[in-house]
């Protein structure tokens, strides 16, 4: 009797619980190149490789919640697009690429995913539609052979896939190589850089030292030259000197004439009281010459609180003065010990340099207390000037309201001849000279 061969089970199709395929792994999710963690699936264009920095937050768990989900489905990009969409904005970090340049850096991450998918889309859909096609009784005895020949051609597409990864890997091995070769010429570079800095450097110091050469030899005219300024200076203290006590001399003047004036001013006071006495019918007149006195009072008081202050200033001015001449002694024993410092200095140059600084500051307080002498001076040139004009104004008033009340005076026969008298001799004694 023939042995009747029972026809094999034909292949059930995979459960739709089991993974076909591992989406953390094929889309390269961990960075392999910083220690396989996971990091944002970014370009960073500054460091010329993928960004290091951790996913926004949330996203990790979002990236692995997608990729669950697509491992139950056959890779294909075009089918997964939306999802892939999702999971690469999930994994950008939240430092730069989620809100900056955020397109940019999608577009790149999805053409990652294409390319990784391409190389298992082709042999996974022939395992797939292999492995899911019925087998019919018919060919239940041809099946082991169909099976045997499927096995042979998965294998190959293995192969093929195989061959595929060795290339992309020679890729990135080359493009690696490159960045390297790249990295060593600006190495280069720098060195060659540094070391014109290095040469540029020992130019300058040359220069500097020539130029320190030059100073040495250009610090002699200097001491000589500054020897005679301070000469010329003193010459011109000396005048200031002697303008300064012209000066003095002619306020003592002005407070002399200040004093006659009180003295006139009250005896005018006393007579112009016996006239209201005498005429009353005259009380109006006399009132305005009262007021305009008060007003020349004010105005004298104004001169003498204006020459007070002159008085301070120039007490102010004395004692800088003095100061100044402390100062001057100081500086002529300094000049002496610098001369005999300069016999010295000619040994040694250092020494040379320490006296010419103490000369150079020397010179600028002199220059200092020369320019604050001066602005002194003016001021009170100006004050001067200022006082005479006030003095000037004043008595040409005085005067006027005097001629008045006596053109006034002499239309009233009742008026005594002795006040008048008085009057024109205060008036014509009074020649209000400057």
């Amino acid at each position: 009797m023939a042995a009747t061969l029972s026809p094999p089970t034909p292949p059930s199709t995979p459960p739709r619980n089991t993974k076909l395929w591992d989406p953390v792994s094929t889309l390269q999710i961990y960075n392999a190149d910083y220690y396989n963690k996971f990091t944002c699936l970014g370009y960073a264009e500054t460091q010329g490789r993928r960004c290091r920095l951790p996913p926004a937050q949330g996203g990790q768990p979002r990236v692995f919640e997608i990729l669950e989900k697509l491992a139950y489905r056959t890779p294909n990009f075009k089918q997964m697009e939306k999802e892939l969409g999702k999971a690469a904005h999930a994994g950008l970090c939240g430092r730069w690429h989620s809100w900056k340049d955020t397109e940019r850096q999608l577009r790149y991450v999805m053409r990652e995913f294409e390319t990784y998918l391409n190389l298992i889309d082709k042999p996974t859909q022939k395992r797939e539609t292999q492995v899911t096609t019925p087998i019919k009784e018919e060919d239940a005895v041809e099946a082991p052979t169909k099976i045997v020949n499927n096995v042979e051609a998965t294998v190959r597409n293995l192969k093929q896939t195989k061959d595929m990864l060795e290339a992309a890997l020679q890729k990135a091995i080359s493009q690696t190589a490159r960045q390297k070769e790249n990295f060593t010429c600006e190495l280069h570079k720098k060195d060659e850089m540094l070391k014109k800095q290095v040469q540029l450097e020992g130019e300058l110091m040359q220069q500097r030292l020539a130029i320190e050469r030059r100073k040495d030899e250009q610090h002699t005219a200097q001491l000589d030259a500054a020897k005679k300024a301070r000469q010329a200076e003193e010459r011109q203290r000396l005048a200031l000197e002697s303008k300064l006590q012209s000066q003095q001399d002619s306020l003592a003047k002005v407070q002399r004439c200040l004093g006659t004036e009180k003295e006139n001013s009250q005896k005018l006071q006393h007579d112009l009281k016996q006239q209201q006495t005498q005429n009353e019918s005259l009380q109006e007149d006399l009132r305005r010459t009262t007021e305009q006195k008060n007003e020349l009072r004010q105005r004298f008081e104004r001169e003498q609180e204006s020459s007070q202050r002159t008085q301070d200033t120039l007490a102010q001015q004395q004692a800088q003065h003095q100061s100044l001449r402390d100062a001057l002694r100081q500086e002529r024993k300094a000049l002496v010990k610098l001369t005999e410092d300069h016999k010295r200095e000619k040994e040694n140059a250092r020494g040379e340099r320490e006296a010419l600084q103490r000369l150079k500051e020397l010179r600028e307080r002199e220059q200092q207390e020369y320019h604050r002498l001066k602005g002194a001076f003016d001021s009170l040139q100006q004050n001067q000037h200022r006082l005479v004009k006030d003095r000037s104004r004043s008595h040409r008033e005085l005067r006027r309201t005097y001629q008045e009340s006596e053109a006034e005076q002499t239309s009233v026969d009742s008026v005594p001849t002795s006040n008048t008298s008085r009057v024109k001799q205060f008036l014509s004694s009074r020649s209000w000279k400057r």
